[in-house]
């Protein structure tokens, strides 16, 4: 398994200049993926799902998606539920200035393969 921010949007076209979604980028993660890694996520969920909005707002729908779990296969057969918390991105009382923490974390439950 390889996990963490990868500050590559998988899930956006890739545009040049563009912080996140370069070419460049881009290529960099598709080298990742030859090597055999899957992303979990796309694995369980459908690519209409991103999981996570890009622009850090718990208010506004889920865009894009930056921390990325891959796997090999063997890993990725076993992964039968994958999901964001959103719940960990909301407000924090108590703060003078309520904010919510920048990422989410992406959960993988991990069964028996198939």
């Amino acid at each position: 398994m390889l996990c963490g921010d990868f500050n590559v949007l998988p899930d956006v076209p890739a545009k040049p200049g563009d912080l996140n979604c370069t070419p460049d980028e881009k290529k960099r993660l598709q080298a990742i993926l030859d090597t055999g890694f899957e992303d979990l996520y796309l694995r369980v969920n459908t690519a209409s799902d991103p999981g996570l909005n890009y622009d850090f707002n718990p208010r506004l729908e889920p865009t894009a998606r930056l921390q990325l779990i891959l796997g090999g296969e063997s890993v990725a057969a076993s992964a039968s539920k994958v999901w964001v918390d959103r719940e960990y991105r909301d407000t924090v009382a108590g703060l003078g200035n309520p904010t919510w923490p920048a990422c989410a974390p992406v959960i993988v439950d991990l069964g028996d393969p198939l």
